[in-house]
Parts: structure tokens; C-alpha cells; sequence
């Protein structure tokens, strides 16, 4: 390593949703990182990690029942 600290995943906003399936995550995370100093790093999207739960409850609850 480098010695510095990383993160992995960082709240950028509050889901639209209670239970949001990620479908606009690429969009709100370039307006976030927009505003971002370069000197603290840059933020990219966490692909696959964005709106499971919502993901889920869509295709193992929600569609079943039409």
C-alpha cells in the first residue's frame, strides 16, 4: 500500500426511494464528484452495490404479484 487510507463506499445522497433499485447511480454520483476538490481523491460509481435491496424486493416480491 501507499499509506494512505481508502474508502470504499461513501453516502453520497439519500436514496429517491425507500427502496431504490439504482437505476440513475452513474448520473448522481458524476454530479457529486463534480463538486469534488481533486486533492481528496475522485469518487466512481460502486457497480453492483447501488439499489440491491430495492433490486431485490422488485424482482422476489413486487413482480410475482404482478
Amino acid at each position: 500500500m501507499d499509506g494512505r487510507i481508502r474508502i470504499r463506499a461513501v453516502a453520497v445522497a439519500n436514496e429517491p426511494e425507500p427502496f431504490w433499485t439504482g437505476q440513475d447511480a452513474e448520473a448522481r454520483i458524476e454530479a457529486v464528484a463534480a463538486t469534488v476538490p481533486p486533492v481528496v481523491g475522485r469518487l466512481i460509481a460502486a457497480s453492483g452495490y447501488n439499489g440491491p435491496s430495492g433490486q431485490a424486493l422488485d424482482t422476489s416480491v413486487l413482480d410475482p404479484l404482478g
